[in-house]
């Protein structure tokens, strides 16, 4: 049975099909929701996430074949190699992907795999070279992926250097960024990210720059990680300082996006530049007025996180190391200043943020150790937490109900629409 909330909830008032976000239907769906919190009526209850989601080892083995290979994964911009001959290798949850421009402009990717025995093609992180030469035995190959220098061929009969190329990866960009997906039989990139990719556009993100790259490191589950960023109901406890300065996080709302997008829109009390006292802040001009007015945080399943900002932003992506441990990638994206020395501004900017995420740190460590302990049964979230909710439902459903033990499971009660079933 369906219980549709979607009349009297956030959810409804925010899609408008390919064009932005309306800022006066943001500001309609965080009364109604500031509404039902303060008053508690038309809430539904969310059952219980299993605490052994971030703990047993074989969530992570199902995760490691059913989620990280077969869904769309942010790795890096286009940036990273501008000219042809340019490569870069995607490390992440497992992978060794060589992702290369050709010297046709396009962007390929290929398992970094030699077709020999399967010795890596490239080592370095990050080069440029006019042929992929593996370093075990030289077999070489164009960057198009196909194979054209075997030493010694006369010792492979019957080698057919047509069906020996480079094992292809799925490889498409999106405002700027490079997305792979080791799944062949994948649906597009722009199918896959659907409305919240088409709002995104609004964001102008294809004309920025990369102002920094981060790494830290966070000595809890990945999931549980990023579930921190997926819900503002701790900013006034953990950010009193940092982000509850900027957002009002008791006036928010919720979208849900099909295959497990969402974002969450607070009240602006002011603007990132203002609480650092910085006057000629960086502006991106381009940018729509709702991601002014309201501080909108978009996240694309599986792992990516932006809170959007006129003045740059982050994204954040969450990537496992081990079951008790994960990497934050960050990308800080800012308009271009040309040449000469990035602005002033950024060094404030980069304080201030390295303390909000210290903050989160701090906490996820010891968070980690308690579900460890075995004696968590399970997280019992709060209606404004639900798009961690929406997450790990999205996760199930990719992955497979009838794979994932059922202790584990999580109800499909979210809808993308805003309803619920009952």
């Amino acid at each position: 049975m369906r219980v549709d909330f979607a009349a009297r909830t956030d959810d409804l008032p925010c899609g408008l099909g390919s064009g932005p976000i309306d800022p006066a239907m943001i500001g309609a769906a965080i009364g109604t929701q500031s509404d039902q919190m303060r008053s508690g009526v038309d809430i539904p209850p969310l059952p219980e996430i299993a605490g052994g989601r971030y703990t047993s080892e074989t969530m992570q083995a199902l995760e490691d074949a059913w989620l990280w290979r077969r869904t769309w994964l942010c790795a890096g911009r286009e940036s990273m190699i501008p000219k042809g001959g340019d490569y870069f290798v995607f490390r992440k949850a497992g992978a060794s992907i060589l992702v290369v421009r050709g010297k046709d402009g396009k962007i390929r990717a290929f398992h970094n795999a030699c077709r020999h025995r399967g010795a890596s093609v490239v080592r370095e992180d990050c080069g440029h070279a006019g042929l992929l030469r593996c370093q075990f035995h030289s077999w070489a190959y164009n960057l198009e992926g196909h194979l054209v220098g075997v030493p010694e061929e006369n010792g492979f009969p019957g080698l057919d250097r047509s069906e020996r190329g480079l094992l292809p990866v799925r490889c498409e960009t999106f405002e700027g960024w490079i997305f792979l997906n080791q799944n062949p039989e994948a649906e597009p990139l722009e199918d896959f990210l659907g409305e919240a990719g088409r709002q995104l556009t609004h964001a102008a993100m294809g004309d920025l720059r990369v102002v920094e790259r981060r790494s830290y490191r966070a000595e809890a589950n990945w999931k549980v990680t990023l579930d921190a960023f997926l819900e503002s109901y701790h900013l006034n406890t953990i950010h009193p300082q940092t982000a509850a300065i900027m957002n009002d996080a008791q006036n928010s709302a919720i979208h849900l996006f099909e295959r497990g997008h969402a974002w969450l829109a607070s009240l602006r009390r002011q603007y990132l530049s203002q609480d650092m006292g910085e006057a000629g802040q960086p502006d991106i001009s381009a940018m729509h007025e709702s991601f002014r007015k309201y501080a909108i945080t978009y996240n694309l399943y599986p792992n990516l996180v932006s809170p959007i900002d006129p003045v740059g932003f982050p994204i954040l992506l969450m990537w496992p190391v081990s079951r008790t441990s994960c990497e934050i990638e960050i990308y800080f994206l800012g308009p271009d200043w040309g040449e000469g020395e990035r602005p002033s501004f950024y060094e404030s900017y980069f304080a201030f943020f390295d303390q909000l995420i210290e903050e989160d740190l701090s906490n996820l460590a010891s968070m980690q150790k308690s579900l460890d302990s075995g004696f968590f049964p399970g997280a019992l979230l709060n209606w404004t937490e639900r798009k961690i909710y929406w997450q790990h439902q999205s996760m199930d459903e990719q992955i497979g109900r009838d794979r994932i033990p059922q202790e584990f499971q999580v109800k499909p009660v979210l809808m993308a629409d805003g309803g619920m079933e009952g």
